[in-house]
């Protein structure tokens, strides 16, 4: 449904200054080892900083300016993190990094203060593309890929709409082999046997791909943002997902954002929905009118199956002409705003 998956490169690492002192994943002092991606430079703001480190970092494929720290995706910049206690306002662009190596240079961590080690029990978390906010985040959007995607394409196209103070994460779905495209091996959140409606499902894949999803946004209520300041989205396959998860789960979220999907299982609803916590939830759905790989007739079929499941006036469903098995920019105009009006400054 969407591109090849992306390689990850790496640049061999700057050596260690004098008198640098080496940190490990897990904030204590110990070898020299690379770090998950989830341990963004904005981390270090909620550390205790003393003595200089040099931190070495994975690289990721970057996208232009954006492709920086500050917005989540590390590219070849180098960031200093300096003080006593710094913050997010802390991370300074300073400059082309050589291309011997990406690094930061900041200090060592006191681990009582640090809250780095807690994405590692969160399986997707610990290499997600996580978009950060410019300010204090007091809001969250988790968007799924789709099939053979990663989260760094989406990660691009969020932060071109992105808010200052809601938080954007962008996790990878598992490689899997996929029924669909003749058991090759592809980043898939769950296994795809169709694309009809009355196609055969995967649902144990679909249900263990919705508690991966769950246990993202228990975590981000973990570290202080309400359920109904999260929105679940997704395109094609993610989107699928994410109407499932968001219809499934236990807390009550703030809205759905369903890009050119359909609904997983769908002859399990309404039953299948958690005791109507959601039940007023609100979904925007778009879909592109030339989409010839999941046509516009099964997102229409889904709006009406999203409607005996929630208050029907909240959804939205609105179709692009011309567009294919992709989005547009009037769509992203469409997501932007849902988001702003579901999600306001507090």
């Amino acid at each position: 449904m969407c591109g090849a998956a992306l390689s990850t490169p790496r640049f061999p690492v700057e050596p260690p200054q004098q008198g640098a002192h080496p940190i490990s994943a897990r904030g204590g002092r110990c070898c020299y080892s690379w770090l998950p991606l989830c341990l963004r430079a904005r981390v270090f703001g909620r550390c205790g900083l003393s003595r200089p480190v040099v931190l070495p970092l994975e690289y990721t494929r970057a996208r232009g300016p954006r492709g920086c720290v500050r917005s989540g995706q590390l590219s070849s910049r180098c960031f200093y993190l300096s003080g006593e206690a710094a913050d997010e306002q802390s991370v300074e662009r300073v400059g082309q990094v050589r291309q011997t190596g990406l690094f930061l240079v900041g200090a060592s961590v006191d681990p009582s203060r640090c809250m780095c080690g807690n994405n590692m029990s969160v399986p997707l978390l610990a290499d997600a593309v996580t978009v950060s906010g410019a300010e204090r985040e007091t809001a969250a959007v988790i968007f799924l890929h789709g099939l053979g995607d990663t989260g760094h394409s989406w990660a691009d196209a969020l932060s071109s709409i992105r808010l200052p103070y809601v938080k954007y994460i962008c996790p990878h779905a598992p490689r899997i082999p996929v029924t669909l495209n003749m058991k090759m091996v592809m980043p898939s959140w769950f296994d795809l046997m169709g694309l009809t409606p009355d196609a055969p499902e995967d649902e144990a894949g679909i249900k263990k791909a919705a508690e991966n999803i769950k246990a993202i946004i228990e975590h981000e209520m973990k570290n202080g943002i309400p359920p109904n300041r999260i929105i679940l989205g997704g395109f094609s396959q993610g989107g699928a997902l994410s109407l499932y998860t968001a219809l499934t789960c236990q807390h009550q979220l703030a809205g759905i954002v369903a890009l050119s999907c359909w609904l997983p299982l769908h002859k399990a609803f309404p039953q299948a929905a958690s005791n109507g916590v959601n039940k007023d939830i609100a979904i925007l759905q778009c879909h592109g009118e030339m989409d010839p790989m999941i046509p516009v007739r099964f997102g229409a079929l889904t709006a009406e199956k999203l409607k005996s499941v929630v208050t029907p006036t909240k959804v939205q469903f609105k179709t692009y002409p011309g567009v294919m098995h992709s989005s547009c920019p009037q769509e992203m105009m469409a997501v932007k705003e849902f988001i702003e009006k579901l999600l306001p400054r507090i």
